[in-house]
This record gives structure tokens, C-alpha cells and sequence, in this order.
């Protein structure tokens, strides 16, 4: 069932980027991160390649785990594989939600920051199976 919400994320940032993008009323909106997150100056080669190692990790952990993966990890891994798929094949983030606090992001984001609230609170709060 996780996999099932992690593709729903997955497609629906991936959907809305190509609508963004294609939609010439939209497009005024979009902006190319080709920076790390919040615009630091990393390349997105470098970023590329600390987004697959942050996820090998990720995954290793998991895997070692004597648990199945919770939906926080689903997040997460769907998010950075959306935001992957982009600098593969648009050399940089779509992002398209403008934050009232500064910055712009997209679903994809929002799933990463969801994903490790959720395991922060899950370790936080101590319970096994909140997530699970």
C-alpha cells in the first residue's frame, strides 16, 4: 500500500512539473533550480550524485532493518526519486510552489519534508507501528 501512495506522489509532482512547464500561462511560475536545495551553490552534477548517495543510504538502512519500510521512507524515496528524474532529463529541479516565507519547491519537496517529520515524530514519540 506505501508503494502504491509513493507512486501517487511520484506521478502527481512529475504531472504537475510537465503541466507547469507546457502550459505558457503557467510557465511565468516555474523556476530551474540547478543549485542543491534553498539555491546553494552546488552543481547538479555534484547534487546528482549526494542524492544518490543519500538514498543508497536510505535504502541500506532499511534494508538492514528487520522491519519493512514505513510510509515516512516511501516519502522520502519518491520524492528524491522525482526531483532525480528531473536532473536526468531537465538538468535541474521544476520547482513551481511559491513559499510565503521565501523559496520556491514542489510536491516532491513537500514529500521529502513530510517523510522525515513523520520519522522524526515516529523516533520522537517512541511508538513501533505508527507508521508502519
Amino acid at each position: 500500500m506505501y508503494l502504491i501512495w509513493a507512486a501517487i506522489g511520484l506521478a502527481f509532482d512529475q504531472a504537475a512539473k510537465y503541466l507547469f512547464l507546457k502550459n505558457p500561462v503557467l510557465e511565468d511560475g516555474v523556476f530551474l533550480n540547478k543549485n542543491f536545495a534553498w539555491g546553494l551553490p552546488i552543481s547538479n552534477g555534484l547534487t546528482f550524485g549526494l542524492m544518490i548517495l543519500a538514498m543508497a543510504v536510505l535504502i541500506f538502512i532499511v534494508a538492514r532493518s528487520k522491519k519493512s519500510p514505513s510510509l515516512p521512507v516511501f516519502f522520502i524515496l519518491s520524492g528524491a526519486i522525482s526531483n532525480i528524474i528531473d536532473r536526468i532529463f531537465r538538468h535541474g529541479v521544476v520547482d513551481y510552489i511559491y513559499v510565503p516565507w521565501g523559496g520556491i519547491i514542489n510536491i516532491a519537496d513537500v514529500l521529502i519534508f513530510i517523510g522525515v517529520i513523520l520519522l522524526i515524530f515516529k523516533n520522537k514519540i517512541g511508538t513501533k507501528d505508527s507508521f508502519n
